[in-house]
C-alpha cells in the first residue's frame, strides 16, 4: 500500500514540474499570402510565450551583405517602422501566449524586396528568402492530392495560344524541374517522377507528379520568357488522418424513469497535411449512426453530435461512429461510442494523489490513524499558542522549538526550516493567483506591503550617479524618468497599485516576476544536499578555481567552512564567500567603472582557461544567491547567452557610459548632447579617448556619434567576444535553457538595478525588534538610519555584506537588536544567516556613534568569528 501511495505522488509531483516548466519562448517567419506583383506582401512572425521582448524585422537584399532593421514591435503590439513603405500590425490568437505580427511591404519593388527577410527576439531569430521566381503574376489557387497518388497541375497561360514561348517550371524551394523550348523540346529532371506537357490550342502547360510524398507540399511557378510572367499553383499533399476523438459533454440525467435526457459528443480530429503557413485546413466530419428501433433520437450538427432518450436500464446499446477526412482526403479509421455509457458520465477530476481507490480492512485502519496524528499534532499546535498567549511570545516559541529540532536533527531539516532568501520570495511568487485570461501574475490584495517591499529591492534609486542624456533615457528604467513622462495623479496611482513603467513600456512589475520566475526555475536545478567545501579567506579565488574544476560543484548547494574562522554556515557564509570572490575577481579578470567586461591582458593569456571556470561559477552563484553577483554590462550578456555583437544602439551608448569613468562619461554625454558647447580642454580628452580605443580618427561633430557606437561595439563586443564564448562555454545547459537564455533588456535591467545599494533601499529593509524599542533604544536606531544616509555607495556595500554576507539588498527584512555592550567590548554584531544587527545602546551622541562606527567599517569587518 505504501508503494502505491508512494508511486501515485511522485508521478503528481513530475506532473507539477512539468507544467510548472512552461513553454519556451520562440518565433517563426512565414509568408501570410503569396506575393503578386502590383499587390502589397505580407510577413507573418508567429511568436510564442514572448512577453515582454522586443520583436524585430530586419530584411537583406541581394545587393547588399548587411541586414537592415525595417520595422520593431515592442510590448505589447507598440509598433514602430523606419520608413513608409512598411506597416506592422498584431494579430493575437486565441491560444494563450501566441501572436501573429504581420509586417505588409507596401508597393514593393522586385528588385529592392526580394532576399532575405527575418524576424526575432535576442533568443532567437527566423528567416526566409523570397525569391524573384515566388513573386506571381497571378495565383492559380490550391490543388489537393492523397499521399502516394498521381496528380497532374494544369498551368492555364493565354500567351502560348498565340507562339510558343519558353515555359521554365519552378518546385517550392525555387529549384527549376522541368521547361520548355520554344521550339517545343521538354526537359525534365530525371531524378523526380514527372512528366510535362502543353497544349497551345487552349494554353495549358500540364505537369504530371507521380508517387507524391509530403515533401512535394508548396507553391509551384509555371515562368513564360522571355515575358518573365509567372503563375502558380499551390500543392497540398493530403494523408490519411489518425483515428478522431470522441468527448461527450453537457450529459442531463432523468431519475424516473432513468434515462439520459439531454447529451452532447463531439468528435475531434488533427490535421495532417503539411501546407503552406496561409493554407487553412477543411476537416469534415462524418458520423454513422443506427437509424430505427435504437430507443434514443440523435441530431447531427456538424462535428457535434446531440443525443436524447437514452435507456439506461440496461448496460447495451448499439454504437456511434465517427470518421474524419481532409477535404478530398482519404477517410480515417473510425471511434466508436456506446450510448449507454452516458448514464454513468461525470466530469473527468484530477484524483488527488493521496487517494488510492480499493483497499482493505488494514488500509482503513492505518488511514485512521493517520487521521489522529494529524488532529493531534494540530491539537498541540492550538495548544502551543494558547500557552505563549500573544504574538510575540508565539514568534519566540516556535523558534525555540526550531532550534531544538535542528540541534538533534541536523541540518537536513534545518536546511528546510530555515530557508534561504531566495526560496522564501520564490515560494512568494508562486503562491500569487493567476487569472484565466492574463498571461502574467497578479498581485494579492494582502501581500500589497510584501510585493513594495520586493519591487523596492529592485529600484534603480532615485538618483543615478551618471544621469544620461534625454536621447537615452527611453531605454533606462530609472524613478526620474518616470516622473518627467508622468503627472501627480500617476505618481499616486503607482504607489497605491504597485505599478512602474519598465524600458519598453512594460509593467516592471511583471518584468520583475518573470525574473524571479526564471530564478525559481535556476534554483531547481540544485539538490538538497550540501557539498562541503573549505576555502582560505586569503586565497579565496585560487580555492574556488580549484574547486570548480569538477562540472557536478553546480548540482549542489555549497556548506562554506572559513579557514581559522568559527562561523557556521547556514547560507551567510557561503553568500559572503561568492561576494568575496566576485569582488576580488572584478579587479583581475574584468575592467570598468559602473559596468564590467571581460579582460585579460596579453601577458596572462595563459589563464585564459579560467573564464570557463568563471562562466560555471557564475550560473552557480546565481542560483545560490538568486541575482547576478556581478555588475557585468547588458551588452555582454547578450554577446554571452546569443553570440551576437548586434546590440541596440540606444544600448551601446548606455552601456559605455557606464563602463567609462564619471570624467570622461560626462564630457561624451556634452559632446552627444551638444557637441558645440565643448572646450578645447574637453576636445583633447576625447581625442585622447579615442586614441587609448585604437580609434584612428579626429572627432568631428558630424561624425561623433557614429564613431563613438563603433568604438562602443568594438570595446563590449568585439574585443572581449572570445571570452564571452568561454564564459558561456562553463554555464551548465540546463541553466541556460532554464534562465539565461530567457532574459531580455528588461530583464537584465532590472537585475542590474537589483545590485545597486541606496541609502533607501537598505532603511526600507530596516525592522527594529519592537520588544526591545524604548528611549535609549530608539535614539540609536536612529543614529543608524541617520549614518546609513550618510554612508559612501561604497561603504553601504560593506555594511551590507557584514549584514548579510552580500553586497546588494536583501529580499527580506534586516532585524534590528539592541546590546549593552559598553567600553572596549561595544561594537556592533551581525548575524548574517539570519540578516540580523545588534547596536550597542550605550552611545551618548550621534558623533560618538558615527565615530566609531566608521571605524569600525574601515577594519576588517568581513570575518565569520563568532559562531
Amino acid at each position: 500500500m505504501r508503494a502505491v501511495v508512494t508511486s501515485v505522488w511522485l508521478l503528481s509531483l513530475l506532473s507539477c514540474l512539468a507544467n510548472s516548466l512552461g513553454e519556451q519562448p520562440d518565433v517563426a517567419i512565414h509568408l501570410c499570402k503569396i506575393p503578386l506583383i502590383g499587390s502589397n506582401w505580407s510577413l507573418c512572425c508567429a511568436t510564442k510565450d514572448i512577453h515582454s521582448a522586443t520583436v524585430t524585422f530586419f530584411h537583406q537584399s541581394p545587393e547588399s551583405s548587411k541586414f537592415t532593421d525595417v520595422a520593431v514591435v515592442k510590448h505589447t503590439c507598440d509598433t514602430n517602422t523606419t520608413s513608409s513603405d512598411y506597416n506592422v500590425a498584431c494579430d493575437v490568437s486565441k491560444v494563450k501566449g501566441q501572436r501573429d505580427l504581420i509586417l505588409t511591404i507596401l508597393n514593393p519593388s522586385l528588385q529592392q524586396d526580394i532576399g532575405k527577410w527575418g524576424c526575432g527576439y535576442y533568443g532567437k531569430t527566423s528567416s526566409l528568402v523570397i525569391l524573384e521566381t515566388q513573386v506571381l503574376l497571378q495565383d492559380g489557387g490550391v490543388v489537393r492530392a492523397n499521399k502516394s497518388e498521381n496528380v497532374r497541375l494544369n498551368f492555364t497561360i493565354e500567351e502560348i495560344r498565340k507562339e510558343q514561348k519558353n515555359v521554365t517550371i519552378y518546385n517550392p524551394e525555387g529549384v527549376i524541374i522541368a521547361n520548355i523550348s520554344a521550339s517545343g523540346m521538354i526537359q525534365t529532371d530525371s531524378k523526380v517522377a514527372k512528366t510535362l506537357s502543353f497544349d497551345t490550342q487552349n494554353g495549358i502547360v500540364s505537369l504530371l507528379l507521380q508517387n507524391l510524398t509530403s515533401s512535394e507540399n508548396g507553391t509551384y511557378v509555371c515562368e513564360v520568357q522571355p515575358l518573365m510572367k509567372r503563375y502558380g499553383l499551390t500543392l497540398i499533399v493530403l494523408e490519411k488522418l489518425d483515428k478522431p476523438k470522441i468527448t461527450p459533454s453537457n450529459v442531463t440525467l432523468d431519475l424516473t424513469p432513468r434515462k439520459v435526457k439531454h447529451g452532447t459528443l463531439t468528435c475531434t480530429a488533427v490535421r495532417k497535411s503539411a501546407g503552406p503557413y496561409y493554407y487553412t485546413p477543411q476537416i469534415r466530419i462524418r458520423w454513422i449512426y443506427p437509424q430505427m428501433d435504437v430507443g434514443y433520437n440523435i441530431l447531427v450538427n456538424g462535428s457535434v453530435l446531440t443525443i436524447t432518450g437514452v435507456n439506461c436500464t440496461t448496460n447495451r446499446s448499439q454504437p456511434i461512429f465517427c470518421e474524419a477526412q481532409e477535404v478530398s482526403g482519404p477517410m480515417s479509421d473510425r471511434s466508436h461510442f456506446y450510448p449507454h455509457s452516458l448514464c454513468n458520465w461525470s466530469p473527468s477530476t484530477p484524483v488527488p494523489p493521496t487517494i488510492i481507490q480499493g483497499g482493505d480492512k488494514n488500509d482503513s485502519d492505518r488511514s485512521l490513524l493517520i487521521a489522529m496524528g494529524v488532529i493531534g499534532i494540530l491539537g498541540f499546535a492550538l495548544f502551543g499558542v494558547m500557552f505563549c498567549a500573544g504574538k510575540k511570545n508565539v514568534g519566540r516559541c516556535c523558534s525555540f522549538c526550531c532550534r531544538k529540532i535542528c540541534r538533534c536533527c541536523g541540518r537536513t531539516i534545518c536546511r528546510k526550516c530555515t530557508k534561504m532568501d531566495d526560496e522564501f520570495y520564490s515560494d512568494y511568487i508562486s503562491n500569487m493567483t493567476r487569472e484565466a485570461d492574463d498571461p502574467y501574475f497578479t498581485i494579492s490584495r494582502d501581500r500589497g506591503s510584501n510585493w513594495r517591499d520586493l519591487l523596492n529591492v529592485y529600484s534603480p534609486g532615485a538618483d543615478m550617479s551618471l544621469p544620461l542624456p534625454p536621447a537615452l533615457r527611453e531605454s533606462t528604467n530609472t524613478d526620474e524618468n518616470e516622473n518627467e513622462e508622468s503627472g501627480p495623479n500617476t505618481a499616486a496611482v503607482a504607489t497605491n497599485d504597485v505599478v512602474v513603467t519598465g524600458a519598453e513600456g512594460v509593467d516592471r512589475s511583471v518584468l520583475i516576476k518573470e525574473v524571479e520566475h526564471g530564478l525559481k526555475e535556476l534554483r531547481k536545478t540544485l539538490h538538497n544536499a550540501q557539498t562541503q567545501v573549505q576555502v582560505s579567506r586569503e586565497n579565496l579565488v585560487r580555492n574556488l578555481f580549484d574547486i570548480y574544476t569538477d562540472p557536478m560543484i553546480v548540482d549542489s548547494y555549497l556548506h562554506v567552512k572559513m579557514v581559522d574562522e568559527q562561523g557556521s554556515d547556514w547560507g551567510g557564509v557561503s553568500r559572503d564567500c561568492f561576494t568575496s570572490f566576485w569582488n576580488e575577481v572584478s579587479e583581475n579578470f574584468f575592467r570598468g567603472s559602473s559596468v564590467l567586461i571581460p579582460h585579460l591582458p596579453p601577458h596572462r593569456l595563459e589563464e585564459e582557461y579560467k573564464f570557463r571556470l568563471l562562466g560555471r561559477i557564475l550560473a552557480h552563484s546565481t542560483a545560490i544567491l538568486g541575482y547576478i553577483p556581478v555588475p557585468l554590462c547588458k551588452s555582454v550578456v547578450m554577446v554571452t547567452i546569443f553570440d551576437t555583437t548586434t546590440i541596440e544602439e540606444s544600448t551601446l551608448l548606455e552601456d559605455f557610459l557606464l563602463f567609462l569613468d564619471q570624467h570622461d562619461a560626462r564630457i561624451v554625454q556634452k559632446a552627444l548632447t551638444d557637441f558645440g558647447s565643448l572646450s578645447d580642454e574637453d576636445r583633447d580628452t576625447l581625442q585622447d579617448m579615442f586614441s587609448r580605443f585604437d580609434m584612428g580618427c579626429l572627432i568631428q561633430e558630424s561624425t561623433f556619434r557614429d564613431h563613438f557606437l563603433k568604438m562602443a561595439r568594438s570595446e563590449l563586443c568585439i574585443k572581449p567576444r572570445s571570452l564571452c564564448e568561454l564564459i558561456r562555454e562553463g554555464i551548465p545547459q540546463i541553466h541556460y535553457e532554464r534562465f539565461w537564455s530567457q532574459l531580455t533588456l528588461d530583464h537584465l535591467q532590472i537585475l542590474n538595478d537589483r545590485l545597486k545599494p541606496t541609502a533607501e533601499k537598505i532603511i526600507a529593509c530596516l525592522r527594529p525588534d519592537e520588544s526591545e524599542l524604548n528611549s535609549r533604544t530608539e535614539t540609536v536606531y536612529e543614529y543608524f538610519t541617520d549614518l546609513i544616509a550618510d554612508l559612501s555607495q561604497d561603504d553601504l556595500e560593506i555594511l551590507l555584506q557584514f549584514i548579510t554576507g552580500q553586497a546588494c539588498v536583501p529580499r527580506r527584512n534586516i532585524t534590528v537588536n539592541f546590546s549593552d555592550l559598553s567600553g572596549m567590548e561595544r561594537r556592533p554584531i551581525a548575524h548574517t544567516c539570519s540578516f540580523s544587527i545588534e547596536l550597542p545602546d550605550t552611545y551618548e551622541s550621534y558623533e560618538e556613534f558615527e565615530a566609531e562606527f566608521r571605524i569600525f567599517l574601515k577594519s576588517d569587518i568581513i570575518r565569520f568569528d563568532i559562531q
